[in-house]
């Protein structure tokens, strides 16, 4: 059982280990990484998140955030998990796939 349990989080582990790099190589080549690398670092450490929050921890402007969401969004990175227009609540994909 301990063996079992300790196997399958060693398998999710690696697998979020790569898809947390393929990730970050294809937000490094995104047109404005400075800003995206910012905030994508953020989400790595919070995966579940406001725009306000990320806002407020990274130090940048709400639309500047929201638009590295936005592109984020395009790229299958990020998830919106609610159906609001405001007060969204976002996602990192890569975590929360591997946690399933």
């Amino acid at each position: 059982m301990v063996t079992e349990c300790t196997s399958e989080s060693l398998e999710r582990i690696q697998r979020f280990i790569k898809v947390d790099r393929s990730n970050n190589d294809l937000v490094s080549k995104i047109d404005t990484p400075k800003n995206m690398m910012q905030v994508f670092e953020y989400i790595q450490n919070n995966p579940i998140f406001t725009i306000k929050a990320a806002s407020d921890h990274v130090g940048l402007s709400y639309n500047t955030v929201s638009k590295c969401v936005k592109v984020l969004m395009e790229k299958g990175i990020v998830g919106q998990l609610n159906e609001q227009t405001r007060y969204r609540e976002f996602e990192y994909l890569g975590l929360i796939e591997c946690l399933k």
